[in-house]
């Protein structure tokens, strides 16, 4: 048992050692559509990208986001990285007066719709009161998924923003807003009290030992779950989401995935007494991480 209990530490130490947490908070000043980078607001996580466009630049805002999809007949929810908006940084009117994205360069208030190339259709308007002065929206025409009650339905034909253009002074491209990693080389294991979770789980024995958990089958063929509190780290499942390659929530408490630069699955959830708990692959299947893991999140305390 002393060594799976080590290999498992080992994996498990590994693993968080090799978390890099995306965005910290962009200062509150930042334009986070046409600044390139990572930025936090209002709560939520943006990525925002730029690109040169004629004499300025076309930004691509991402928001990290659950979006619902519709594969093999379902709704199907991920965790990932989605298209926000485009925005075009100031440019002067006069260099679209041959592009209906801003109203051909026209001084507004104005609002027509018009047809692309590809059959979509659009609407735009400039220096409107929704627009304000300088600036323009375009919106095009799509099939979206909205909830409905406790599920999701279609709804046909709605306007989806897609686009703003300022209008202005060419301005230089400011810095990226680079992301910076918490240091977690203090993190201190929580010991976790064994009464505390069940005595089995899917046909999976607990063994405590040196401050973690150990779910296994057989105890000698050092393969299993490892189980490890790090307490309260000021992590959201939200943010761990943002660590983890191809994220699933397989329940509300628990998500769950690949830790992208240990290459390990698992799981994570947050508990009241315990903060942040991860459940790892050690040399066992991901159904059984999974399985772990969301037992643990709705007994843990």
């Amino acid at each position: 048992m002393r060594k799976f209990v080590h290999a498992a530490i080992a994996a498990l130490m590994a693993t968080v050692g090799a978390i890099a947490f995306a965005p910290q908070a962009s200062a509150q000043e930042v334009d986070i559509y046409i600044t390139p980078g990572y930025h936090e607001a209002n709560g939520r996580q943006w990525l925002t990208t730029c690109e040169p466009y004629s004499v300025t630049h076309r930004c691509t805002t991402q928001i990290w986001a659950t979006q619902v999809s519709y594969v093999n007949g379902r709704f199907v929810q991920k965790n990932d990285w989605y298209f926000n908006n485009l925005t075009y940084r100031p440019s002067p009117r006069h260099i679209w007066k041959s592009n209906p994205l801003a109203a051909f360069g026209k001084v507004g208030p104005t609002e027509h719709k018009w047809t692309a190339s590809d059959g979509r259709e659009w609407r735009t308007e400039c220096d409107t009161s929704v627009t304000g002065r300088g600036g323009c929206r375009n919106w095009v025409k799509a099939d979206v998924i909205s909830r409905s009650g406790s599920g999701y339905k279609w709804l046909r034909e709605q306007w989806v923003l897609n686009s703003m253009v300022r209008f202005g002074d060419v301005q230089p491209l400011p810095e990226p807003v680079l992301p910076v990693d918490p240091d977690l080389s203090d993190v201190v294991i929580v010991p976790i009290v064994a009464s505390d979770v069940p005595a089995t789980i899917g046909g999976m024995t607990r063994y405590a030992a040196e401050g973690i958990v150990l779910y296994t089958r057989d105890i000698m063929s050092e393969a299993g779950v490892g189980v490890v509190a790090f307490g309260d780290l000021g992590v959201s499942l939200e943010e761990w989401a943002m660590v983890l390659l191809d994220p699933v929530r397989p329940n509300a408490k628990t998500v769950c995935g690949v830790l992208d630069d240990s290459g390990v699955y698992g799981c994570i959830f947050v508990t009241p007494k315990y903060g942040s708990v991860m459940a790892v692959n050690v040399d066992t299947s991901d159904s059984d991480v999974t399985l772990v893991a969301t037992t643990l999140s709705m007994s843990m305390r």
